[in-house]
């Protein structure tokens, strides 16, 4: 019988199951946008945030699951695609059509999704040095 023993600590598995899923939702939002094209928002600024959001994801993800040296670079890459796609929602949305307190949602959510990668980078970086 063959086992398979995992090296990776239970916190580079974890934030790299968090990626796949911030991979995933960036390529269905922009899928989606793309194939509703509603002609009320700016759809084409959400499809390319959600895309580069996506791909950044995606590499980040394979960057923390093999631990390499430039994970915590494509971290910090990631948290600042995800702050412009958080942007880029009420971006898209005509002035006279927005809610009141978006922008507001949209710059807390820039802070905290770009911070927690920020903190998952110094964790990756740790975990990386460690390894070395």
């Amino acid at each position: 019988m063959n086992r398979l023993t995992l090296t990776r600590p239970i916190g580079i598995q974890l934030l790299a199951g968090l990626l796949t899923i911030y991979t995933m939702g960036g390529f269905l939002l922009a899928i989606r946008m793309i194939t509703e094209q509603d002609a009320r928002y700016r759809w084409w600024i959400i499809v390319v945030a959600a895309a580069a959001f996506a791909v950044a994801s995606g590499a980040a993800t394979l960057a923390v699951w093999r631990i390499e040296r430039r994970a915590p670079l494509l971290l910090i890459a990631c948290g600042a695609l995800g702050s412009a796609l958080c942007l880029a929602l009420p971006a898209a949305v005509p002035s006279e059509a927005i809610a009141p307190g978006m922008w507001r949602a949209a710059i807390q959510g820039a802070i905290l999704i770009l911070a927690f990668l920020l903190l998952a980078a110094w964790y990756v970086r740790s975990v990386v040095r460690a390894r070395s």
